[in-house]
């Protein structure tokens, strides 16, 4: 009867050990995953830093939509994701749903943008030259250069610190020594240069000076017109030096002491010996005519009896821009090549305009009547210049 007894005792600690699920308890119906402080449910964009992070958090209501307290898996990109925030610095978008069973949520996107064009992304520090006398008169000019992902330079002003030590962008000093040099922007620090002061200097290059032959720098881009470099090397006391140095364009090494090209553009160009630059100096390829324009033909038409003299010049717009204007030069000959003067003006050639509009690719035929050139034989046509739509004027190499 004991025995019996005790069994009976024990199923029923067992039987009431054991719980049912509660029938009342709601059931989880639909979830919806989205970010801590963001009013977008699709997605949100955070920097590929590693530094800056969303918060992901899942909601869970049952059919009649009111919410359940309950956790679910959080996946990432078809993947189980184990935490609830997340950073990369790795640029992309990131694809986020939450489950519970075989219920799953939205999918929530999180897109990591790396540097852009217009932001900063480097920045380079150089100076004007390496040694300054310790006489705090003389200084040193720094310079800073803060670039984006595309390195288009950008209009920003750099902070500077010596040794550590906030500084503007020159530095003097009395105390003899070497002083490191470090420039930043936001979070960008750049390159560390050494400045040295001292009293030992004399003869040794204190500054360069770079320019060229040509005014304003200008040659024509006809891969003829040249401009020819001059290189001043002094001492801090105004003394000419002989050092050698080297050039750049646009920051790449340049062999030779002139420069001709027959692509239009500005070509900066700077010396340097060490660490010491010169100044940027520009010059500037500009346009020809003839890069626009090719006579094909040219022959006298008809000369009256009065001397009159009508030519027909054809020419052919090899440009990709339509021209207004097409002028040429043109002088009459005799049969033994001797230059005719117009028997009214005396003027030894006559300027000749077409006018319209010639697209590119476009062959065209304009008469011109000279004037008066008793004797004609041949003539000769010389392209002076071309007018472009907006009025640009480009002259003949």
């Amino acid at each position: 009867m004991k025995q019996i007894s005790l069994l009976f005792f024990a199923t029923i600690l067992l039987l009431s050990g054991c719980k049912k699920p509660d029938p009342k308890a709601p059931a989880p119906h639909a979830i919806v995953i989205f970010a801590i402080n963001s009013s977008d449910n699709s997605g949100t964009t955070i920097k590929a830093d590693n530094k800056e992070e969303v918060n992901l958090k899942c909601s869970v209501k049952d059919i009649n939509g009111i919410e359940i307290n309950t956790s679910c898996d959080i996946m990432l990109n078809g993947e189980k994701y184990n935490g609830s925030s997340f950073k990369t610095g790795t640029p992309g978008n990131y694809v986020f749903q939450a489950s519970i069973g075989k219920i799953v949520s939205n999918t929530y996107t999180v897109t990591a943008i790396g540097d852009q064009a217009g932001s900063a992304h480097k920045i380079e520090l150089s100076a004007d030259r390496a040694e300054i006398m310790a006489n705090d008169v003389q200084e040193v000019i720094f310079h800073c250069k803060v670039t984006d992902i595309n390195g288009v330079v950008l209009p920003v002003i750099c902070s500077f610190t010596v040794n550590e030590t906030p500084s503007d962008n020159t530095f003097k000093t009395a105390v003899k020594g070497e002083y490191t040099v470090q420039a930043s922007f936001g979070s960008l620090q750049s390159n560390k240069i050494m400045i040295r002061a001292t009293d030992e200097v004399e003869g040794k290059p204190f500054k360069i000076i770079l320019d060229s032959d040509r005014y304003l720098g200008i040659i024509k881009a006809n891969n003829k017109d040249e401009a020819v470099f001059r290189v001043r090397v002094t001492d801090i006391t105004g003394k000419v030096l002989n050092d050698p140095y080297k050039l750049t364009i646009s920051g790449t090494p340049f062999s030779g002491t002139s420069f001709k090209t027959d692509k239009p553009g500005d070509y900066v160009f700077q010396a340097s010996i060490g660490t010491l630059t010169s100044n940027s100096y520009i010059v500037a390829a500009k346009e020809i005519a003839d890069s626009y324009i090719t006579l094909q033909n040219s022959k006298i038409s008809n000369v009256t009896s009065a001397g009159i003299v009508t030519v027909d010049l054809t020419f052919k717009n090899n440009s990709t821009k339509t021209l207004k204007y097409v002028t040429f030069d043109v002088s009459c000959y005799d049969k033994d090549d001797q230059i005719i003067k117009e028997a009214t003006q005396g003027s030894t050639f006559i300027g000749c305009q077409a006018t319209g509009f010639f697209d590119p690719g476009l062959v065209s035929t304009s008469s011109f009547q000279l004037g008066s050139f008793p004797g004609v034989d041949h003539i000769k046509v010389i392209l002076r210049s071309v007018t472009l739509e907006d009025g640009t004027v480009i002259t003949a190499g």
